[in-house]
């Protein structure tokens, strides 16, 4: 544990702490990407998703939506966590990073999110480690932590 304040110290939350910052984090994206693609894609069923999709030029244009939605989750996490050292989600679970990091950094340790697979991978390590470090946080030395009262 590290002191931050005369009666504050910092240690690694938990790991299901830092599940529900990313729950929560994730509701807000569905909200600014789902919202809109809805007002676009008038789709009532996965059945009528699957129709769509089977079409060539559907299938080109959800192939785009999806990159788009990536990249603005990447984004999102990268701003926040750049600007304010804390995303809504870690912001809502007082959780902070340890310090200021570049933005080059913060944004190499947010690309797992880009493929499910390695986001998960990610989020795996996080729950076994003994820091409750994503993989992507340890590459770039970056820390989560939160603050108790002494």
């Amino acid at each position: 544990m590290k002191k931050r304040d005369n009666n504050q110290f910092i240690t690694p939350p938990s790991s299901l702490k830092r599940v529900l910052a990313y729950v929560i984090d994730f509701l807000i994206l569905n909200f600014i990407i789902l919202l809109p693609l809805d007002m676009l894609i008038k789709a009532d069923s996965i059945e009528e998703i699957a129709r769509i999709a089977s079409t060539s030029s559907e299938s080109i244009s959800l192939i785009l939506i999806s990159i788009t939605a990536s990249i603005i989750t990447v984004l999102y996490f990268t701003y926040f966590e750049y600007k304010l050292q804390q995303t809504p989600g870690k912001i809502l679970t007082r959780q902070f990073l340890s310090e200021p990091k570049p933005f080059s950094k913060i944004f190499f340790s947010n690309l797992s999110m880009l493929i499910l697979f390695l986001f998960i991978f990610d989020l795996a390590y996080m729950i076994v480690s003994p820091t409750q470090q994503r993989f992507m946080e340890k590459i770039t030395n970056i820390q989560v932590v939160e603050s108790h009262e002494a």
